[in-house]
């Protein structure tokens, strides 16, 4: 009688229980307290988290494996094994993401089975208690290593918070995020002819499909940045440490982080932190080489530096570096050696180029060979070749091009567009400066180092001298600025075995040093009060808020966008960014903003371009006005000024305006 007691008062229990439950939850989704919005906006954070700490789990466990069959990798110290695996599996992560993107099998079951897959077939516990074991070992024992483990922690930190919002940075709201979209809602890789970024390789961006797919979030993706952010400091600081001290490793991380444009891609689903990722963990493979002479660290080498082009071809100045490097060690084999690791590399790329072949008619799009909408006048404009220092006012800086960098590169500014911090490529001058002082195990490793700064730089130098978007160092410098990271860490150890007599200089330059890291460290959090991620975090503002305070009137536009028909095709002019596009329409981005001049400088009339936009099913068309402004200033060095003034003109005969919002958007459908 008391079991069956028991259980008559277990149900009774049980139905009160979600009786309550079901009260809870219908009183609170109208209700909506402040709570449930912190739970939510958490709640999705930590899925992101555990998207990212799957997917490198997964990647660092195949790397692991592969990397096993080709050499025996005990000789590396433990930061150096655990990136160099985990960048070579998130590599082999990405290339099968693009197969099954390619054989129309994109879903989120797919992409869950991979990881599955990945798990089974790698070790990734091993790799995560050395994962765990190399960031427990990161310790800090003088006040100078506290002072700057601080600084580190605190900037990585923020920059989390940054990955973690809702996305603003301008490359993922034109191309970076929204190929995985595209691609996720098509179930498959298919060809954009409007937009030729995507069809570049693109490694990076099928780590943030596969992360976005995992559960449907797209603040997923920039937490994959973030991974390789720390696989950079990672291989940095092991690289430094291994040949000086503990300080110097923490050194190497400080000078990266200085760098306040560098700091902000750690929250921005970009690609150039896997760039400088892997081309430290290049220099890991190639200096391990040197080392031993094995052959298998050559083949690594050319792993590497496949998975890296595979980010972005402006990132084979590496491969020519490492190949001077080659050449210096071992002249009398170089085509030997060369021609191993351009094999695999090569090999490693190979699904890249069939996909671009297949897609784009050209397997390098769009260079070399043209390809899918694209011509030489296209070409000319997106290299802007008709640029660069030789043809500015001021040549001369192409001499001094990092110290020029490092004084006039401003984040968003004309030029270098880029704030590269006050240490980040000097320091490296104190390893030439402190030669002497360097440890003599240090030294054959620093002349190395030196050697492959030496080839980047010239090649910078070279692209600088003829293109404006050759000068930025996120571009085309983010290679150099990744081993010059590593220069600068050698540089200061050699400071810290100068003389202390007449003065110390390396306690004056320490401290120096100390106040310009305060300095941009209250910048940063001053930078992410004003961004309002602190507000989101806190429950403060919502999504929709927070996308209207950051991205201003674009994010409006595209609200006023929702009140058109679905199934409406809106052209976008001199506005390439159309992720935020509603999901009811289709918007076709202005990407290299010519969609109005590259068919009039092809022949066609302006009747015959506004035919063919109402032709294809352009419905509306929506202008940036302040994009259009721009673009007819000498400082938007756009060749089309003259074709562009003519807009205005044509667009008070051929359209008539929907809305405006009087001061950056204009909508406009077609004249009866």
């Amino acid at each position: 009688m008391n079991s069956i007691n028991n259980k008559v008062g277990g149900i009774r229990s049980l139905l009160v229980l979600v009786a309550v439950l079901a009260l809870l939850v219908g009183y609170y989704w109208v209700h909506k307290p402040l709570g449930l919005g912190l739970l939510q906006v958490w709640g999705g954070a930590a899925l992101d988290i555990l998207a990212v700490v799957l997917i490198s789990a997964a990647g660092g466990g195949a790397g692991r494996r592969v990397l096993a069959w080709l050499t025996d990798t005990a000789a590396l110290t433990r930061p150096e094994r655990v990136t160099l695996e985990a960048g070579v599996g998130l590599g082999l992560l990405s290339l099968a993401v693009l197969v099954i993107g390619l054989v129309g099998l994109l879903s989120a079951l797919a992409l869950w089975l991979l990881l599955v897959l990945a798990f089974l077939v790698g070790s990734p516990l091993g790799w995560l208690r050395d994962m765990r074991a190399v960031i427990g070992a990161a310790r800090a024992e003088t006040g100078w290593e506290r002072f700057m483990a601080l600084f580190v922690g605190l900037l990585l930190v923020l920059a989390l918070l940054h990955a973690l919002a809702p996305v603003t940075a301008w490359d993922a709201l034109m191309y970076h995020l929204v190929a995985p979209k595209l691609y996720l809602a098509e179930g498959a890789i298919t060809t954009y002819p409007d937009n030729h970024y995507l069809g570049f390789p693109q490694s990076v961006e099928m780590l943030f499909t596969l992360a976005m797919g995992l559960f449907g979030r797209e603040t997923a993706a920039a937490p994959v940045h973030f991974l390789f952010g720390g696989l950079l400091l990672g291989a940095a600081g092991g690289l430094v440490r291994r040949y000086t001290d503990r300080t110097g490793g923490w050194i190497a991380l400080a000078l990266l982080l200085s760098s306040t444009s560098l700091w902000l891609l750690f929250g921005w689903p970009y690609v150039d932190l896997a760039v400088m990722a892997y081309a430290l963990l290049a220099l890991v493979a190639a200096n391990q080489w040197r080392e031993t002479r094995a052959v298998g660290w050559l083949v690594i080498v050319g792993v590497v530096l496949g998975l890296l082009i595979a980010v972005k071809y402006t990132s084979g100045m590496m491969a020519v570096a490492l190949a001077v490097y080659v050449l210096c060690y071992t002249p009398r084999q170089f085509v030997r050696h060369s021609l191993m690791i351009g094999m695999v590399a090569l090999l490693v790329l190979l699904p890249w180029l069939i996909k671009g072949l297949l897609l784009y008619e050209n397997p390098v799009y769009p260079f070399l060979f043209g390809g899918l909408n694209w011509d030489a006048a296209r070409n000319l404009h997106f290299s802007q070749t008709y640029s660069g220092l030789l043809r500015s006012s001021e040549p001369w800086q192409l001499v001094v091009l990092p110290l020029a960098a490092t004084i006039f590169g401003v984040e968003k500014g004309l030029g270098y567009g880029f704030t590269l911090g006050a240490w980040l490529l000097t320091a490296p001058l104190l390893v030439l400066v402190g030669w002497r002082w360097l440890p003599d195990n240090t030294r054959p490793f620093a002349r190395g180092i030196v050697l492959v700064l030496a080839a980047l730089l010239l090649q910078w130098m070279a692209l600088a001298a003829v293109s404006n978007i050759g000068m930025g160092p996120r571009q085309t410098g983010a290679v150099f600025l990744a081993v010059a990271s590593v220069a600068g860490g050698l540089g200061f150890h050699a400071l810290s075995r100068w003389p202390r007599k007449p003065f110390d200089l390396y306690f004056i330059l320490r401290g120096i040093v100390m106040f310009t890291l305060m300095l941009m460290l209250v910048e940063t959090v001053q930078s992410t009060l004003r961004g309002g991620q602190v507000n989101y975090f806190a429950g403060l503002v919502g999504r929709e808020r927070y996308l209207d305070s950051t991205l201003g009137a674009y994010s409006s536009a595209m609200h006023r966008l929702e009140d058109l028909p679905a199934g409406s095709q809106v052209r976008f002019l001199w506005e390439p960014r159309t992720y935020y596009c509603p999901a009811a329409l289709i918007c076709n981005g202005d990407v290299l903003t010519d969609f109005w001049a590259h068919p009039l400088i092809q022949g066609q009339t302006v009747e015959e371009v506004l035919a063919a936009w109402r032709a294809g099913g352009d419905d509306y068309l929506l202008v940036w006005d302040t994009g259009l402004d721009f673009a007819l200033t000498p400082e938007s060095y756009d060749p089309y000024i003259p074709i562009n003034a003519q807009f205005p003109t044509v667009r008070d005969e051929w359209l008539e305006p929907v809305w405006t919002d009087g001061v950056a958007y204009t909508l406009y459908r077609w004249k009866p």
